[in-house]
């Protein structure tokens, strides 16, 4: 049985020293291995020893989050203090999205338990100690508008609120159900610019989405979703159901051809 070289792990611990004092809580393990000027052999024997006392975190195969005294007790820091330095590790286009991007645009009213995270290539999900980052595969991720947000280490890229309210009307399920994604626009509310929602729906380029997110927004926001109605103009607009997996509902909303075939219960703010 191999044994564990103290100077090996010695060294280890003062190149994660240096890097945290430089601001940084990632690495790589080729970037260790040439700081170190040591063997891979001894590099994975030190990093072991150190992943197994808490101190190293290795959510894929050659990167490593170093994970400070205060976030031990989680098994890790939140996601969102290391996913853009992972995602350009991964070559991977990304934004963090849904529920947690509402989270950050001022939508605290829905628990998250996960980091969800667009990209353009299918990945398991990441899962460490408390922390799971659930990978969402959208053939639009480059095109999404985005913006950037501060973390304690670094800035990372979010959807805009516009896209966000897109997003969860889009993938409705991973935003637990229609009466979560009423709720959140309730709250997203005051952020949401409803002249953007046009570029969004030239994006998606999909007909019931844009009658969805019109209807929803007119209802839970109280906006006037009149850039939607612009692009409507002069398409090819069915009636279809709010919620595609349930039967036709008795009662249509005539001015965005939707049957109201389920009852949404947002929560009062």
């Amino acid at each position: 049985m191999n044994t564990i070289n103290k100077k090996d792990s010695i060294r280890l611990s003062e190149y994660i020293e240096q890097k945290l004092k430089l601001g940084s809580i990632t690495f790589l393990k080729s970037e260790a291995i040439n700081a170190l000027r040591t063997s891979e052999t001894a590099f994975m024997r030190a990093s072991q020893r150190l992943l197994k006392k808490g101190v190293l975190l290795r959510p894929v195969s050659g990167f490593y989050v170093i994970v400070e005294i205060e976030y031990r007790d989680a098994g890790g820091p939140p996601p969102i203090h290391f996913i853009d330095k992972l995602m350009k590790y991964l070559k991977l286009q990304y934004y963090v999205g849904l529920l947690t991007a509402a989270k950050y645009h001022g939508a605290t009213h829905q628990s998250v338990f996960e980091t969800q995270v667009f990209t353009t290539k299918p990945h398991p999900p990441i899962k460490y100690g408390k922390h799971r980052i659930r990978f969402v595969t959208n053939k639009f991720t480059e095109k999404i508008p985005k913006q950037s947000l501060q973390t304690p280490h670094g800035d990372i890229l979010i959807s805009t609120p516009e896209a966000t309210l897109v997003d969860l009307v889009r993938y409705k399920k991973k935003a637990v159900g229609l009466s979560h994604v009423a709720t959140v626009i309730r709250e997203l509310n005051e952020k949401v610019n409803t002249k953007l929602l046009q570029k969004l729906a030239e994006i998606h380029n999909d007909t019931p989405l844009v009658q969805r997110v019109g209807y929803l927004l007119e209802s839970f926001g109280e906006k006037n979703a009149a850039s939607l109605q612009q692009w409507l103009k002069g398409r090819d607009v069915q009636v279809i159901k709010l919620e595609p997996s349930k039967k036709i509902g008795a009662r249509n909303n005539k001015k965005w051809s939707v049957n109201i075939n389920v009852q949404i219960e947002a929560d009062d703010l």
